[in-house]
C-alpha cells in the first residue's frame, strides 16, 4: 500500500501554516493612514465651510444673491452662456464662493495623490535600481527599515566567490558598447544555459557566477530560456570530466542538433578547430589565432583569473565526438575578496543592520565563517545558540536572548521561524536571504523575503519579495541604501506636500468664515496642487541618494514618518502661510494700497510661490543648510523653473480670459518676499529647534539604549557604502 499526503498534510504545507505572513509594509502602513488622516481633515473642513455658509444665510448677514448669474427675462445667446460659466467657474461670487471652497477641499481630501506620486516615484526608482526585482513595488521602500538581515552560508556569504570579470569573443575583449551578432549571442546563450539546467547540489559556484553575470549583463532569464522549443540532452565527457557536454535540438529535437561543450579554456581550445567572431562569421583556427587565444588564456592566469570557454558545432545522429569545436567565447572569473564581503557586513553594522546566520548546519562550521566575515568577534561564544536549545527555553528566555543571538545552527525550519517571531515581537524589521524550498516559510513571515536569481529554486523565486541579479550581499547593501533613499525622499515630499495641502484647507476656511467669500478661486486651488505635485513634488521624491544614508541607523518599523523636527516644520509653515494670506487679504488694500481684484490674484501667487520655495526647506527636513547638493540636482531646477512659467502663464491667461488683475513687476517682487521669508521661517524653526535639543539632551558620556531608538543618530564615519555600478549613474549629493 502507498500512502501519499497533500495540501496541510505535507511536511512543507504545514510549516507554511505556521509561518505567519507579514502584515502591510511599515511604509505602506504609515502612508495609507496619512492618506486616510488627510481625507479626513479635507472632508471636516468642507463640512465645516458648507455648516458656516448656512448659518450666515439663516442669519441674513449677507448672501442675498446666491452668486448665479440671472437669466430670467433676457435672450440665451451663446454669448450669454459663455459669460455664465465664466462667472461659475472663474469668478465665483456670494453663495457660490462657499459652495465652490467646500467643493475644492472635499476633492483635495478624498484625492489620491499623496500615495500616487510615491508610487510612481518607487516604480521610477525599482527600474534605476536595475539589480532587483520587487513582487510588491512597496518593498523596495520597506528595506530602509531593516534592522536584521537572515541568511544561512549560501546565502551571500560562500555561494558566489567569483565574478566574471573578462569577456573575449573572437580573440576581442567584449565591452558595454561591443555589437555581437545575434547569432553568436544565442549559440553563446545556449551554453550558458545548460549550466542552469544541472541540480543544484551539483553545480559549481562557476556556474552560478556565469549565470549571474548573464543575467545582470544580457537579461539572460533562465526560465524563459528553459521553456524554449529545444529538446536537451547531457552528455558523458569522453576524456575530461570537468569539460560540461550537452546536446541541444533545435525544433522540439526535429531539427538540427549542436553539441555544446564549457571546460577549461585551455582544454576547449585544443578541441576548436575554428571560432566565430563577433559579426557571427566562422574562421578558421590557423597556428597564430590558436596563440592569440592562448596568450589571452595566459594573460587571465597571471592576473589570478579562471579561465572557462564555450565551443560548439553542429552534429548528426550518427556521429559524437568533442573534436572540430567551433569556440564561441572565452570568460575570465576573479575571486571576490573576503575582505568585500567583511566591508559590507561592517558598513551594515555602522548602518544599524545586524546580519544573523541560521541553518540546519553544526554551529562551529557557522561560527567559523561568521567569524571570518566579521558578523561576530572570535570572543562571542554567547551570542552562538543551537536550534534545540533556543526551541526548549521558556518564552520570556527566548524573547531575551532573540536580540543577542548572532549565529544559530543545528536548527529545524520550525526553529528559524521561532527565532524570526521574537524578533518582529521585538520591533526589529526582518529581511530573510533564502534560495532553497526550505526556506519558502522563512520568506513568507519576514518582512522582506530576498532571494537570488541564480542558485534559488523556482518556488523561492516565487515566495519572495525581491529576486536580486547578482548573488552577493554587495546587491544586498545597495538594495538598502536605494530603499533608505526612496523613504528619505517620501520625508521630504510630506514635508512639502502637507503645509500646501493644509493651507489649502484653513485659507478657505478663515477667509470664508471672517469675509464670506474665499480670494483664491476653486481652479486656481487645483490649478497650484495640480502643477505643483508633480513638478515639485515629484522632483523631491527622485533626489539622489546622499552620503549618509548608510551612516544612520534605521528607522525600524515602530518608528514614525513623519517625526517631531518634521511636525515642527510643517506646523510652522503651514501657519506662517495661512496667517499671512489672511492678513493679505483684510489689510492688503489699506496697508499695500492694492485693488480689491489685485489683492486677490496677488494672495493666489503668494500661496503658489510659498510652496515653491517651500520646496526648498522640505529638501533637508531636518538640517539648517536647506541649499547642500542641490546644485547636483537638475530635475529639482527643472521642476522648480517650470512651475514658475507655467505660473506666469497661467496668470496671463486669467487675465485674458477671466479679467483676473494682470500683476506689476512691483506686485510680483511682493508676492516672491512672501515666499523668500518662508525660507528665514524654516531656519528659526531649526534654530530654536536645536537650541531646545541642546539644553534637553544629556550630558555627553551617557549610556546610549537600543539602536532602534536612535533613528537620527550619526555614528562616526568608516568607509562609504555606495551602490554597485548600475547605481552609478545616479549624482551623489555633496
Amino acid at each position: 500500500m502507498l500512502v501519499t499526503s497533500v495540501g496541510a498534510e505535507t511536511k512543507l504545507g504545514n510549516m507554511l501554516s505556521r509561518a505567519q505572513p507579514s502584515k502591510m509594509p511599515p511604509v505602506e502602513e504609515q502612508l495609507r493612514k496619512l492618506s486616510t488622516s488627510t481625507q479626513i481633515i479635507g472632508i471636516v473642513i468642507s463640512i465645516i465651510i458648507i455648516v458656516v455658509s448656512f448659518l450666515r444665510f439663516m442669519v441674513k448677514k449677507e448672501y442675498d444673491n446666491t452668486g448665479l448669474p440671472d437669466f430670467s427675462g433676457k435672450s440665451h445667446t451663446l454669448k450669454g452662456l459663455y459669460e455664465a460659466i465664466k462667472r461659475v467657474a472663474l469668478r465665483p461670487q456670494g453663495m457660490l464662493t462657499m459652495l465652490a471652497s467646500s467643493l475644492t477641499l472635499l476633492l483635495v481630501g478624498i484625492a489620491e495623490g499623496l500615495p500616487l506620486a510615491i508610487t510612481i516615484a518607487i516604480t521610477c526608482w525599482n527600474k534605476k535600481c536595475a539589480i532587483m526585482f520587487a513582487q510588491e513595488p512597496s518593498t523596495t521602500a520597506t528595506m530602509a527599515s531593516v534592522t536584521i538581515i537572515c541568511t544561512d552560508k549560501m546565502g551571500g556569504l560562500t555561494l558566489i566567490p567569483q565574478e566574471v570579470e573578462r569577456c573575449c569573443i573572437g580573440g576581442k575583449d567584449i565591452s558595454e558598447d561591443s555589437k555581437i551578432s545575434i547569432h553568436v549571442l544565442e549559440a553563446f546563450w545556449d551554453g550558458i544555459g545548460i549550466s542552469s539546467l544541472i541540480q543544484e547540489n551539483s553545480r559549481t559556484s562557476v556556474d552560478n557566477s556565469i549565470l549571474s553575470w548573464a543575467a545582470e549583463k544580457w537579461g539572460l532569464k533562465m526560465e524563459i530560456w528553459k521553456k524554449r522549443d529545444s529538446s536537451i540532452e547531457f552528455k558523458q565527457p569522453t576524456e575530461n570530466e570537468n569539460i560540461v557536454t550537452a546536446l541541444i535540438g533545435k525544433d522540439g529535437g526535429n531539427g538540427p542538433r549542436f553539441l555544446h561543450c564549457k571546460g577549461p579554456a585551455t582544454t576547449i581550445l585544443d578541441s576548436c578547430s575554428q571560432f566565430y567572431d563577433i559579426e557571427g562569421n566562422t574562421r578558421f583556427m590557423n597556428t597564430s589565432k590558436r596563440k592569440e587565444i592562448k596568450g589571452i588564456i595566459e594573460q587571465m592566469h597571471s592576473k589570478g583569473l579562471e579561465s572557462v570557454a564555450f565551443a560548439c558545432k553542429k552534429v548528426d545522429d550518427s556521429k559524437f565526438d568533442e573534436g572540430n569545436l567551433v569556440m564561441l567565447g572565452l570568460l575570465g572569473l576573479k575571486k571576490t575578496s573576503r575582505q568585500d564581503t567583511r566591508t559590507v557586513i561592517e558598513n551594515f553594522r555602522e548602518a544599524g543592520i545586524k546580519v544573523l546566520i541560521v541553518s540546519s548546519e553544526e554551529v562551529s562550521t557557522l561560527k567559523e565563517i561568521a567569524t571570518s566575515f566579521g558578523v561576530i568577534r572570535p570572543d562571542a561564544d554567547a551570542w552562538a545558540i543551537e536550534g534545540e536549545v533556543f526551541r526548549s527555553i521558556s518564552d520570556k528566555d527566548r524573547m531575551d536572548k532573540a536580540d543577542s543571538i548572532f549565529v544559530m545552527g543545528n536548527s529545524l525550519p520550525s526553529d528559524q521561524l521561532l527565532l524570526l517571531s521574537c524578533l518582529k515581537d521585538q520591533g526589529h524589521t526582518v529581511a530573510v536571504v533564502g534560495n532553497r524550498t526550505n526556506d519558502i516559510p522563512m520568506l513568507k513571515a519576514a518582512d522582506v523575503g530576498l532571494t537570488f536569481e541564480t542558485g534559488s529554486t523556482y518556488i523561492a523565486r516565487k515566495s519572495a519579495d525581491i529576486v536580486i541579479k547578482a548573488s552577493n550581499l554587495t546587491s544586498i547593501s545597495a538594495i538598502v541604501k536605494c530603499g533608505r533613499c526612496i523613504y528619505s525622499n517620501i520625508r521630504k515630499f510630506i514635508q512639502f506636500q502637507l503645509p500646501m495641502t493644509l493651507a489649502a484647507g484653513l485659507v478657505p476656511l478663515i477667509t470664508n468664515a471672517s469675509y464670506g467669500s474665499s480670494p483664491i478661486t476653486t481652479i486656481q486651488f487645483h490649478w497650484a496642487i495640480s502643477v505643483l505635485t508633480p513638478l515639485g513634488g515629484l522632483a523631491l521624491l527622485m533626489e539622489p541618494p546622499g552620503d549618509m544614508l548608510m551612516k544612520k541607523f534605521a528607522p525600524g518599523a515602530d518608528k514614525q514618518l513623519i517625526t517631531k523636527a518634521m511636525w515642527v516644520n510643517i506646523i510652522i509653515q503651514t501657519v506662517y502661510q495661512t496667517s499671512l494670506l489672511a492678513t493679505i487679504q483684510s489689510k492688503g488694500p489699506t496697508m499695500l494700497g492694492l485693488s480689491k481684484e489685485v489683492t486677490k490674484t496677488v494672495m493666489f501667487n503668494s500661496f503658489f510661490l510659498c510652496q515653491v520655495f517651500n520646496k526648498f526647506n522640505a529638501r533637508e527636513p531636518e538640517q539648517i543648510n536647506i541649499f547642500r547638493g542641490v546644485r547636483r540636482s537638475k530635475w529639482f531646477w527643472v521642476g522648480t523653473v517650470t512651475a514658475l512659467l507655467l505660473q506666469a502663464t497661467f496668470l496671463e491667461t486669467a487675465h485674458a480670459i477671466a479679467g483676473d488683475s494682470k500683476l506689476t513687476y512691483t506686485e510680483w517682487g511682493m508676492c516672491l518676499l512672501v515666499g523668500i521669508i518662508s525660507w528665514f521661517i524654516d531656519l528659526a524653526g531649526k534654530c530654536i529647534l536645536l537650541m531646545i535639543k541642546k539644553w534637553v539632551t544629556k550630558p555627553a558620556g551617557s549610556v546610549v539604549g537600543d539602536n532602534r531608538n536612535l533613528s537620527s543618530a550619526v555614528p562616526e564615519p568608516t568607509c562609504n557604502l555606495e551602490l554597485p555600478q548600475v547605481m552609478g549613474k545616479l549624482d551623489k549629493v555633496d
